[in-house]
């Protein structure tokens, strides 16, 4: 069972690692939007700010998942053990 947990600690840790790198592209999204007013940068700020919030998304509903994953997948190994 540590190994699962350690898994599901591993997996915790790289969402956050996720949301940070959304609130990143986020961030360069606003910087390119607001301070270089050309077409171009323009364009990449709108790719990246949606870029940005599916990372921010995907990192917290991971993030928030990962305990009733442990606690999920540990029992499936308990029951498989006993079976």
């Amino acid at each position: 069972m540590d190994s699962v947990s350690q898994y599901f600690r591993e997996e915790k840790k790289e969402s956050v690692y996720f949301v940070c790198l959304g609130f990143v592209a986020c961030f360069i999204a606003l910087l390119f939007l607001l301070v270089k007013k050309q077409p171009f940068y323009n364009a990449i700020s709108y790719v990246f700010f949606v870029f940005g919030l599916v990372q921010i998304v995907a990192g917290i509903t991971v993030y928030l998942r990962c305990d009733l994953d442990t606690v999920r997948v540990s029992h499936f190994i308990e029951k498989e053990i006993k079976s």
